[in-house]
């Protein structure tokens, strides 16, 4: 009988059945301490003082409204359409990782995690994720973009990375 159930978010998008509902609800285990890919918790400076400005705090705010749905990760074509769960985070834990690389107090740098475990590049931008958010998070514009622009900055730009080279961080 469950297999007969139809879930559908709107007309455009509609899941095949109960099992990618439980597909998503593996996914979520990303987040808990057994799993292989776990995101890195908030790490700020010792001795830190807590004082942030405005638009910093504006900046991350957007993303401490998620309720954890998992809806953005159920209407993603890359889990869905292509089955990449084992390679691809999905836009909710993207949203995770851009709320914790763009905090200002954070000292952790999770690009590496974000590139080569979580397959940013794989994201095609087509907003999906954003139209379905109840919450009404600007996902594709507000955390993946921004991710990968960081991405292409660290990776790509010869300026950034000849100062990177003289520092002696390669």
């Amino acid at each position: 009988m469950l297999g007969a159930l139809r879930w559908s978010i709107d007309k455009r998008t509609p899941l095949q059945d109960v099992d990618a509902v439980l597909l998503s609800l593996r996914h979520r285990r990303l987040l808990e301490p057994r799993g292989e890919k776990r995101i890195p918790p908030f790490t700020p400076k010792p001795d830190t003082e807590w004082a942030i400005g405005q638009e910093d705090v504006d900046r991350v705010a957007e993303f401490r409204k998620c309720i954890e749905c998992f809806l953005c990760q159920d209407v993603c074509h890359i889990l869905r359409d292509h089955q990449l769960h084992s390679s691809y985070f999905g836009p909710r834990f993207l949203v995770r990782i851009a709320s914790l690389e763009m905090h200002p107090l954070d000292t952790l740098d999770r690009l590496d995690l974000t590139t080569d475990e979580g397959s940013l590049g794989l994201c095609n931008t087509t907003k999906c994720c954003t139209k379905v958010c109840p919450e009404g998070i600007h996902i594709t514009d507000n955390a993946i973009i921004p991710l990968k622009e960081r991405v292409v900055d660290r990776r790509y730009d010869p300026f950034v990375r000849e100062a990177r080279q003289q520092d002696g961080q390669a």
